[in-house]
Parts: C-alpha cells; structure tokens; sequence
C-alpha cells in the first residue's frame, strides 16, 4: 500500500553552501544545486510531497 505523500505547512530557505542551496520543507533539509532551476526543484521535492498551487508559487519566488 502506498503512502500518501505529506503536505506542505512551510517552506524555508536555508544557508548557501559554494553551489548549493538549502531548502527546508516541514522543517526536513533538502539540498539543491544553485544552478536548477525553480521548475526543477519543484519536480524533485514533488516526489516526495505534496505541493498546492500557491506552495508551488512560494517556492518558485524563493528560489
């Protein structure tokens, strides 16, 4: 049986590390090259939860 994938409640923007960025999601780390961009971000963390329209938004203002 398959689980559902989580909500998201908050999005964070972390640390710069050299080229990779920090992106917090419910608190958990994620860790992205700075070089992506916001769509391909989104298709990563979209694997592993589920984004609404206006947490997709967010996440793309952000990055």
């Amino acid at each position: 049986m398959k689980m559902p994938k989580p909500k998201v409640t908050k999005i964070e923007v972390g640390a710069m590390h050299g080229d990779y960025q920090e992106v917090f999601i419910n608190g958990n780390p994620h860790i992205f090259n700075i070089y992506w961009t916001a769509s391909t971000v989104l298709e990563e963390l979209e694997k592993f939860y589920d984004f609404d329209y206006m947490d997709r938004k967010d996440l793309e203002v952000m990055w």
